[in-house]
């Protein structure tokens, strides 16, 4: 009997298109054979792994992030990942003001489409909350974060939606999140919920969806040689390294290649976050492809970002 896939976006049908599995430096044991599934949904045509990571795997992944044991523990399993790199991904100054710039550039062209200028912004994983741009009308920030991390002074930390209605943010951003989420959509129902009356959400996700994967990837032969890297973790070292340089260079996978679920389990366009926050009773008023600029070109890759009126 066939599973029956749906899209944890859009709720429309999806369908496998390659077996995976998880990277071998977020598991317990590196040598787990668990292996997963990248879909692709027939309507919104996100792509996404069916299946998350277990409570000790996200401690794994998000404990101590970008941190000194989080590099070490990753550069185990992946040599490549260097401090450079971690670093960049983790947010550099430059990189830092080059991201507030840009959601500050999208909020003045807004304010131009009869958008108010935000006074109350609340950051949902925001870290410490150093992206929230300096604009003047901005009273008073908070960051939704769960981490335990120190916000920047002056900053208020929310652990919950019940709290975070009680802000009464004008602003919600959510940036380079919900290609961590299992439940992305409800993510943004629970946001839409706390936000004031035509108040602004601000989305931004990476664009480093795989591209290219040939059918072979979903067949039962690609299967049995993913569960054959699992039981030979170096071997998956090797194919992950292939699987690094081919979408670089050629674009997509290529047979050797293997398929890893690590911490982007979703993969987005614009259209499609476009679609879902439409329905869920907002308007797009500005959007923006860019590069949030990490100067690590292995890992340079274009973001968008979509600002959003509540309707």
């Amino acid at each position: 009997m066939t599973e029956e896939l749906k899209c944890r976006w859009c709720n429309a049908g999806a369908n496998v298109v390659a077996h995976g599995a998880k990277a071998r430096w977020i598991l317990d044991n590196a040598k787990n054979l668990e292996l997963s599934k990248l879909v692709s949904c027939s309507r919104c045509g996100i792509l996404f792994f069916v299946g998350g990571f277990s409570a000790s795997e996200l401690e794994k992944m998000y404990s101590g992030y970008r941190g000194i044991d989080y590099l070490k523990r990753r550069r185990r399993w992946e040599p490549w990942y260097t401090r450079r790199i971690n670093d960049a991904i983790g947010g550099s100054a430059e990189v830092i003001e080059h991201r507030r710039g840009h959601l500050a550039e999208l909020l003045k062209k807004a304010l131009g489409e009869g958008a108010k200028s935000p006074t109350a912004v609340l950051d949902f994983g925001g870290d410490v909350g150093q992206f929230i741009p300096e604009i003047e009308t901005i009273q008073r920030r908070a960051v939704f974060e769960v981490s335990g991390l120190d916000p920047i002074r002056g900053l208020r930390t929310i652990g919950d939606w019940a709290e975070a209605g009680l802000f009464e943010p004008d602003l919600i951003m959510i940036c380079h999140v919900l290609e961590h989420v299992t439940e992305p959509r409800q993510l943004i129902e629970s946001a839409a919920r706390v936000l004031t009356r035509n108040g602004l959400l601000y989305i931004e996700v990476p664009l480093d969806a795989p591209m290219g994967i040939s059918k072979a990837f979903a067949g039962s032969g690609y299967r049995r040689y993913t569960a054959w890297l699992c039981r030979h973790p170096r071997f998956f070292v090797l194919a992950d390294l292939i699987s690094l340089l081919s979408k670089r260079f050629i674009g997509r996978p290529v047979v050797g290649s293997v398929i890893k679920q690590s911490e982007h389990i979703n993969y987005f366009s614009g259209l499609a976050i476009q679609g879902v926050v439409s329905e869920l009773g907002f308007s797009l008023i500005a959007e923006s492809v860019y590069s949030p600029s990490t100067r690590v070109p292995v890992l340079d890759m274009d973001a968008v970002g979509l600002l959003f009126k509540r309707n």
